[in-house]
């Protein structure tokens, strides 16, 4: 006769995540892949997701600067924005900061901190 004991499944996955976090101190790690990436999803300040930026010429046209940018900041990150003479650069960070006046902006999602700004952008044609 064979005793066996019966582990509900969420206690073995808790038990593989012990082991894991376990051999990354031994190799000297502070945090586990696990809970580094618990403490970024925590510590985000910016997430930009498929930001778009053009403006309006005359009544008709639009001229397109930004396509397609994401961006995530983390806090206590230091981000530098590299790129060749007009690809948008300042564009960019003046619209995250708000002060291009007539853009017309669009993005998957933009949030600071815990603020979500997409809906705003989705009510609002210009930012």
């Amino acid at each position: 006769m064979e005793i066996t004991k019966k582990t509900p499944i969420n206690q073995h996955s808790n038990r593989k995540k012990h082991k894991k976090e376990k051999a990354s101190q031994k190799r000297g790690y502070l945090f586990s892949k696990i809970q580094a990436e618990e403490k970024l999803q925590n510590n985000r300040l910016l997430e930009v997701r498929n930001l778009h930026v053009s403006f309006p010429i005359g009544r008709k046209k639009t001229i397109h600067i930004v396509r397609g940018v994401d961006i995530d900041v983390n806090r206590a990150e230091i981000v530098g924005l590299v790129g060749e003479s007009g690809s948008g650069k300042s564009v960019t960070s003046k619209t995250l900061i708000n002060v291009n006046e007539n853009a017309l902006v669009t993005a998957d999602k933009i949030q600071i901190g815990d603020l979500e700004l997409s809906n705003i952008l989705k009510k609002e044609k210009y930012w």
